[in-house]
């Protein structure tokens, strides 16, 4: 008689088979499914934890804890699936999650992963194709370093040049990067303007728009090309950044309703908008108005601006450190546009908090409270980071 599968009953005519013990056999397709049915169920595993230990809990929501980071003292934190599940005070653990596996945090503090709004990993257009591998792998590389130092977002910025072909290399290379890191990464498209119009209506907007979520438009402070407005309406649906020219003027209205509005010379709140501040422009002499947005009601963000050409941060640490020692904030309020505040600035809803039902991206502070870790700006703050509810290797 010929041998059959267990499990879906085709014969060795149809497939190869493995056959086990007491005539138990297995074909290729069944095969496949029970592995994809194991690693499935090991990742389950993987993630599904609950950390206690937990000295101070930022969960960046008032309505989970006091004052409005949204603190809470000795807590406990529970991971299924990759997302949050219950946060809470230790004590008050639910009994349906003691069995879980446990993560141990020693009394240190816990914040929502860092993100980096505006980074430039890629660095300038690609010549051709064997560049633009080169590239990935050195981007790659570096975001690697960035999760390990508590990344768990970030906004990866290409293009500006004047080719449709670079273009779309770039472009590709981009979500290359973000296929092979497990943090988040949010493409953005930076139009150069230079582009012919008959090949960006034709060419360019329909390609960044599979390839990209948001676009940078640079204001010019002109009407030309049918102003910024236009530009904006244009490129829907991409979200729209604005990056302003230095005397901005009427520009600002125009802004209005963009993501997010970059620029040295803005002191004024856009509305519906975020500030995005790279911190680090400062050794370039320009200045940091962060205080003033704040004070005026703006959302303000802080972005690394890394790039291989430039300047590479592997944390938002330092930038952190002369938001407070230049910018003259706080420490609350430099963590809040790190974590928070610039995951609103890539348009994620979810990240930069820690409440039920958001993805558990996360970070373990080597420390007790936030202003331990600006006093190393150089030094790695991160003690464990979970990204997607996995552990990321140190």
């Amino acid at each position: 008689m010929a041998a059959r599968c267990s499990f879906c009953g085709r014969g060795s005519a149809d497939d190869t088979l493995v056959t086990g013990p007491r005539g138990v056999a297995i074909c290729g397709d069944c095969a496949d499914v029970a592995l994809t049915v194991v690693e499935e169920t090991s990742r389950a595993d993987a993630v599904d934890r609950v950390i206690t230990g937990i000295g101070l809990l930022v969960t960046q929501d008032e309505r989970l804890g006091e004052e409005r980071w949204g603190l809470i003292a000795e807590a406990g934190l529970v991971i299924r699936l990759g997302r949050v599940t219950w946060v809470g005070p230790q004590s008050s653990l639910p009994a349906r999650y003691r069995e879980l596996p446990r993560l141990d945090a020693g009394g240190r503090m816990v914040i929502p992963g860092f993100v980096d709004p505006i980074t430039r990993l890629l660095g300038g257009p690609p010549a051709d194709v064997a560049d633009a591998e080169a590239r990935v792998d050195a981007a790659v590389e570096m975001g690697g370093r960035m999760i390990q130092h508590g990344v768990t977002a970030l906004g990866l910025r290409v293009g500006g040049s004047s080719e449709p072909t670079t273009e779309t290399l770039a472009l590709a290379a981009a979500r290359t990067v973000g296929e092979r890191l497990p943090a988040s990464v949010s493409v953005a498209w930076v139009d150069g303007g230079t582009i012919p119009e008959d090949l960006l209506s034709r060419v360019m907007v329909p390609t960044a728009s599979r390839l990209a979520s948001s676009v940078e438009h640079s204001c010019t402070g002109e009407e030309g090309h049918g102003g910024l407005a236009g530009r904006i309406a244009r490129y829907s649906p991409m979200r729209p950044h604005i990056r302003l020219c230095d005397e901005p003027g009427d520009c600002l209205d125009l802004a209005a309703g963009a993501l997010t509005v970059e620029g040295w010379a803005q002191t004024d709140p856009v509305d519906a908008t975020t500030a995005v501040l790279e911190p680090l422009r400062l050794l370039d002499g320009a200045p940091l108005p962060i205080r003033k947005l704040m004070e005026a009601g703006g959302q303000v963000a802080i972005a690394s601006g890394s790039s291989p050409d430039m300047r590479a941060v592997s944390s938002p640490v330092l930038p952190m450190t002369l938001a407070v020692d230049v910018g003259g904030v706080d420490v609350w309020q430099a963590l809040w546009a790190v974590t928070r505040g610039a995951a609103i600035a890539l348009g994620d809803a979810e990240r930069g908090r820690l409440r039920p039902g958001d993805p558990a991206d996360l970070v373990v502070l080597d420390a007790a409270r936030p202003e331990e870790i600006l006093r190393r700006p150089d030094a790695n703050p991160a003690w464990r980071v979970v990204c997607r509810g996995a552990i990321v290797p140190m």
